[in-house]
C-alpha cells in the first residue's frame, strides 16, 4: 500500500532496508511457532488444530504480500540491482523456508496432514507465484561491467542460493524444479564475462547431474511399474513422459552451461564421466538395467540419451575429460564396464569428424590411447559378452537397425574409426593391437585379430606384407611352448591370406621352408593361402625338412630334450599334410608314414602321461595318422590303440583326449571288405582249434617226459630242452603258416587278430570319452562319434560304444538337437554377475602380486599334510618304480642299480617304521 507512494531512488533507502528485515524475523518466528505447534497436532486438539491454521494463514497472507510487492516493483522503469538491493534477498530465504516446510510437512505434522493439507497446499502454491515472480524481476534487472563489486558478489549470492533451493525442491514438481534450474542456467549466461570466476561451477555442475540421474531413475522406475501392471496408458504413462522430458531438459541445460563454462570443469570431469556411466549402467542392454518395454527404452533414447549426445561431442577438445576417461586407474565397478566401452565406442564414432588436433589427443593419450582404453575396456565386459547383449545396429544403408552381439558391435565400430585412423597414429594403433593380441583374453585377443586382418585389407598390400614379417619374426625369435605364440599363429596364418600374390613369394623367400629353422614359422601357416604352384614346391620343401630332423632324432639316442625340434616338425608336416596333402608325391607320402610309424614303438602310456613334451607328440602323431587313416597296416593300428587305452586310464590332459576324439572320428572311413572279414573269422576259427590239439599233444608229451604235473614251460633247464626246443619251433612255425594263410585268404593288409583287438578298443575309447565329465571332450565326443557313425560301413560296430542307458540318451538328444534344461535370462544374469566378481577378486590378486615390491613375503602358517598330498607323493613313487620296471625289461641295468636300490629299500623301511 505504501509502494506507489514512494519513488524508485528512494524505495530501497526508505522503505526495503528498514521493514524487510523485521519481515523476515516475523516470518522466522511465525514458522518456528508453526513447527512447535505442529508436533501436538491431533484430532482431538481442536483448540491447537484452529490455532496451527490461523499461523498457516498468516504465512500465505505474508506470502501474497511479499508477491504483491514483488509484482509492483516489476511495473517500475529503469530497475536497477541497488535500487531494489534487499528484496531479492529477504525472498529468497522466505522461498527456501517455506519450500523446506512443504517438503518436510510429513514428518512435521506426524502424520496429521488431513487437517491443513488444504492451507498447506495454498502454502505452496503462492510460494510458487512468488518464486515466479522474483525470477520476472531479475529478468528486467541488468549488471554490467560498470557494475561495482558488491553488485557482482550480490548476483552470485542470488545463483547460489536459488541452487540451494533447486536441492529441496527436486521431487516436488516437475515444472517448477525446471524453471528453477532455468532461472540459474539462464542468469549464469546473462552475466557470463562478469560471473564466471565467481561462481561454483563445481556446485552447479553437480546439482545438475545429480537432478538428471534422480529424474532417469524416476523414468525407470515408472517404466518398471508399467511393465509389472501390463498397463500403457493412465497417469502413470503421462508421468513418465513428462519424466522423460524434465530428463531432456536437464540433457539441453548441461550442454548449454558446459559450452559456455567448460574451462572452469578442469577440476569436475569425474561427474560427467560418471554421468555418463550412471545413466548406461541403469538402461539396457545393461544386465544391472531394469526390465522395462521396448517402446519405453525407445522413448528415452528418442528424446533423452539423443539430446545427452551433443554433450560427448562438446567435451571431446577438452584435455582433462580426456585423461579422466582414458585413465588407468579408473576402478569401475562391473556394473560399469560395459558403460565405459560404450562411451570409448561413442567417442570414436565422433572423432573421425574432429580436427586433427583433437584426434591426436586421444589417440596419443596421456597413459592409454583410444585403441589401448577400448581393448581394455572391452576385456572387462566378460559378463556381457557371455550372456551376450545385444545393440542395435544399421547393417545396410536405408535399412532399420538389428540386434547385433556386443562382440560384432565393438568390432564393426572399432573398424570403422581404423578406417578413419589418421597415418600419423599407426604407431599407437599397431603397438594396441599387438598388445591386445599378445594379453590374457582370448576374446579381447580375438577381437584385435578380426580388426588387424580388416586394416591389412583396407590398408596397402605392402602395410598387410610388412605386418606379416615383423608377426613372423616374432613367432619364429619366441619359445614353441609360449602362450602367446598361440595368438600370433593364429594372426599370422589368417594374414597370409591377405597378401599379395607377390610378396607371398616374397615371404617364401625370406623364410625358406627348406631351412629347419624356419619350420617354427611355416608349422602355423595354411598353405591353401598360396598359389597352387607355390603351395606344391612350399609342401614338399616343408616335408624334406620335416623328416629330416624327425629322422635325425630317430636315429640317435632319442633325448627328451630334442622332442621340442621334433614336436616343431611334426606340426610342420602337419601344415603340409592338412592344406597340400592332394599336391605331395605318392613317394613322399610313404616315407611319411614309415616316419611316423617308427615312433609308436617307443612310445609308452606312463611316460607320455608324465611328459608334456611327450604328449604334445602323441597329438600331432594322431593328427597326422588322420591322413594315411587308410594306409595303416594292421600292427601299426594295434599299436596305436593300445596304447590310447592304456594311456585314458592314467587320465591325460584335455589337449590328449581331444586328439584322441579326433583320431577316432576319422575311423569311420577304415573299411574292411565284408569277404576278407568271413574269411579271416574262419581261418581264425581253424588256427584256434589246430593251436589247441596241437598244444594238448605237446602237453601229453611233456607228461610223458617229466611227469604229470609237467607243461612245455617248466621243462626249462631240463635235460630235455631238446624236446622243447623242437615243440616250441614247430609251434612258432605253425603260427607263421597260419598266418600266412591268413593273409592270402584276407589280402595282405589283414591280420587275424587286428580286428578282433581293435574294435573293443574302439568301442571302449568312445564309450570313455563320451562318459567324459568335462563339457569340451565330451562335446567334441559327440560330435566325433555322430562323424564316425555317419562315415563307417561296419554299422554293427556303432552299438558296441554305447555301453550305458545315458550315452545313449545323451547321443539321442544331440543327433536331435534337443536342447537341455535352460536358465532363465533373471537367473543367467545373476550368475554372470557372481562370476564376473569372481573374475574380477581374481585379476585384482594377481595384479597386486604383480605390482607388490620385492620385499620377502610373509612366512605362511604352517599346515598339516592333505591326504591328497600323500597320495601324490606315494604315486609318483609308484610311478618310478613301474618306469625301472621298463627300463630293466629292455637291456641290462647299470652296476650302481643295485647298491642305489638298497638304499631306497633302506629308506622306505624307516619310513614304515616312523608309522608305527
Amino acid at each position: 500500500m505504501f509502494l506507489p507512494h514512494i519513488s524508485l531512488e528512494d524505495l530501497e533507502q526508505t522503505f526495503f532496508s528498514k521493514v524487510l528485515p523485521k519481515t523476515l524475523q516475523f516470518f522466522d518466528n511465525l514458522m518456528c511457532e508453526l513447527s512447535s505447534k505442529a508436533k501436538g497436532l491431533t484430532s482431538q486438539s481442536t483448540e491447537l488444530c484452529s490455532t496451527v491454521r490461523n499461523l498457516l494463514q498468516t504465512v500465505v497472507q505474508l506470502l501474497e504480500t511479499l508477491t504483491g510487492c514483488v509484482r509492483y516493483v516489476c511495473s517500475l522503469q529503469g530497475l536497477s540491482l541497488p535500487s531494489v538491493h534487499s528484496l531479492p534477498s529477504s525472498v529468497l530465504c522466505v522461498l527456501k523456508s517455506t519450500f523446506t516446510h512443504c517438503k518436510d510437512s510429513e514428518s512435521v505434522y506426524c502424520g496429521h496432514l488431513h487437517l491443513i493439507s488444504d492451507l498447506l497446499q495454498a502454502m505452496f502454491k503462492e510460494t510458487y507465484s512468488l518464486q515466479k515472480q522474483l525470477m520476472e524481476l531479475f529478468d528486467l534487472i541488468s549488471i554490467s561491467s560498470s557494475s561495482s563489486e558488491e553488485d557482482i558478489t550480490y548476483m552470485v549470492s542470488v545463483i547460489h542460493t536459488v541452487l540451494e533451493i533447486c536441492s529441496v525442491i527436486s521431487n516436488m514438481d516437475h515444472a517448477l524444479h525446471a524453471n528453477t534450474w532455468k532461472f540459474i542456467i539462464k542468469q549464469s549466461l546473462k552475466h557470463h564475462s562478469l560471473l564466471q570466476c565467481h561462481l561454483k561451477h563445481s556446485d552447479i555442475l553437480s546439482g545438475l547431474c545429480k537432478d538428471t540421474l534422480l529424474s532417469f531413475d524416476s523414468c525407470l522406475e515408472l517404466a518398471e511399474q508399467m511393465k509389472v501392471s501390463q498397463i500403457q496408458e493412465g497417469t502413470d504413462f503421462r508421468l513418465f513422459q513428462k519424466t522423460v522430458k524434465l530428463c531432456r531438459f536437464f540433457a539441453n541445460s548441461l550442454v548449454h552451461y558446459t559450452k559456455e563454462f567448460l574451462d572452469c570443469f578442469s577440476d569436475s570431469c569425474s561427474q560427467l564421466h560418471q554421468l555418463f556411466l550412471q545413466i548406461y549402467s541403469k538402461f539396457p542392454p545393461s544386465l544391472y538395467a531394469p526390465e522395462i518395454l521396448e517402446v519405453h527404452q525407445d522413448e528415452i533414447s528418442r528424446v533423452f540419451l539423443v539430446a545427452l549426445d551433443p554433450l560427448i561431442t562438446q567435451l571431446l577438445p577438452f584435455r582433462p575429460f580426456m585423461e579422466q576417461v582414458l585413465s588407468e586407474n579408473l576402478g569401475l565397478p562391473p556394473e560399469q564396464q560395459l558403460p565405459q566401452c560404450l562411451l570409448l565406442l561413442t567417442i570414436m564414432d565422433k572423432l573421425s569428424s574432429q580436427p586433427e588436433e583433437v584426434q591426436t589427443l586421444w589417440n596419443t593419450g596421456k597413459s592409454l590411447s583410444l585403441f589401448s582404453a577400448l581393448f581394455y575396456s572391452f576385456q572387462q565386459c566378460c559378463g556381457e559378452l557371455s550372456f551376450p547383449v545385444c545393440l542395435p545396429q544399421v547393417v545396410s544403408t536405408g535399412q532399420p537397425a538389428v540386434p547385433i552381439t556386443l562382440y560384432h558391435y565393438v568390432c564393426v565400430h572399432l573398424c570403422s574409426f581404423i578406417a578413419s585412423t589418421l597415418p600419423s597414429h599407426f604407431p599407437q594403433l599397431e603397438r594396441a593391437l599387438l598388445d591386445a593380441v599378445l594379453g590374457s583374453s582370448m576374446i579381447t585377443s580375438l577381437l584385435a585379430m578380426d580388426s588387424w586382418c580388416f586394416l591389412a585389407r583396407y590398408g596397402t598390400a605392402e602395410l598387410c606384407a610388412h605386418h606379416v614379417d615383423v608377426i613372423a619374426h616374432l613367432v619364429k625369435a619366441w619359445p614353441s611352448d609360449c602362450c602367446q605364440v598361440s595368438a600370433l599363429a593364429v594372426l599370422l596364418r589368417r594374414m597370409l591370406f591377405l597378401m599379395a600374390p607377390e610378396h607371398q613369394v616374397e615371404f617364401a623367400h625370406k623364410f625358406p621352408p627348406e631351412e629347419v629353422e624356419n619350420l617354427a614359422v611355416w608349422q602355423h601357416v595354411s598353405l591353401r593361402a598360396l598359389s597352387p604352384d607355390l603351395r606344391a614346391q612350399v609342401a614338399s620343401q616343408l616335408c624334406s625338412a620335416g623328416l629330416a630332423r624327425c629322422r635325425q632324432w630317430l636315429s640317435s639316442s632319442r633325448a627328451l630334450g630334442g622332442l621340442p625340434a621334433v614336436n616343431t616338425a611334426l606340426s610342420a608336416l602337419l601344415a603340409a599334410c592338412s592344406s597340400a596333402g592332394a599336391t605331395l608325391e605318392a613317394e613322399l607320402k610313404a616315407s611319411l608314414l614309415g616316419v611316423l610309424s617308427q615312433f609308436w614303438s617307443f612310445l609308452q602310456a606312463k611316460q607320455v602321461s608324465d611328459e608334456p613334451c611327450l604328449q604334445k607328440t602323441l597329438c600331432l602323431l594322431l593328427h597326422l595318422l588322420e591322413f594315411f587313416i587308410q594306409a595303416l597296416d594292421a600292427q601299426l593300428m594295434t599299436q596305436v590303440f593300445a596304447l590310447q587305452s592304456s594311456l585314458l586310464q592314467l587320465h591325460p590332459p584335455d589337449h590328449v583326449r581331444l586328439a584322441m576324439v579326433d583320431f577316432l572320428s576319422s575311423m569311420g572311413k577304415v573299411f574292411i571288405p565284408q569277404e576278407a572279414q568271413e574269411r579271416q573269422d574262419s581261418c581264425l576259427g581253424v588256427m584256434v582249434c589246430s593251436s589247441f590239439i596241437f598244444h594238448q599233444d605237446m602237453l601229453s608229451a611233456c607228461k610223458m617226459l617229466r611227469g604229470s604235473d609237467a607243461s612245455p614251460f617248466s621243462l626249462v633247464r631240463s635235460s630235455k630242452d631238446s624236446c622243447l626246443g623242437v615243440m616250441v619251433c614247430s609251434r612258432f612255425i605253425f603260427h607263421q603258416d597260419m598266418l600266412s594263410a591268413c593273409k592270402m585268404l584276407g589280402g595282405s593288409d589283414v591280420s587275424p587278430f587286428s580286428l578282433r583287438q581293435v574294435v573293443p578298443q574302439l568301442s571302449c575309447l568312445f564309450a570313455s570319452l563320451l562318459a567324459d565329465q568335462t563339457w569340451l571332450i565330451h562335446q567334441h565326443a559327440l560330435e566325433a562319434f555322430t562323424h564316425f557313425a555317419e562315415e563307417t560301413r561296419h554299422e554293427d560296430v556303432v552299438p558296441w560304444c554305447l555301453n550305458s542307458e545315458e550315452a545313449k540318451n545323451k547321443v539321442v538328444s544331440f543327433l536331435a538337437k534337443t536342447r537341455q534344461v535352460e536358465e532363465t535370462r533373471e537367473a543367467r544374469t545373476e550368475r554372470l554377475k557372481q562370476e564376473r566378481i569372481t573374475w574380477s577378486a581374481q585379476v585384482l590378486k594377481v595384479d597386486r602380486e604383480l605390482e607388490s615390491p620385492g620385499e620377502p613375503v610373509a612366512k605362511r602358517a604352517c599346515h598339516p599334510p592333505s591326504e591328497e598330498q600323500y597320495k601324490a607323493a606315494v604315486g609318483t613313487m609308484e610311478g618310478a618304480v613301474e618306469a625301472v620296471k621298463l627300463l630293466l625289461q629292455k637291456g641290462s641295468p647299470p652296476g650302481w642299480l643295485a647298491v642305489k636300490l638298497e638304499a631306497l629299500h633302506a629308506a622306505i623301511a624307516t619310513l614304515r617304521d616312523n608309522l608305527r
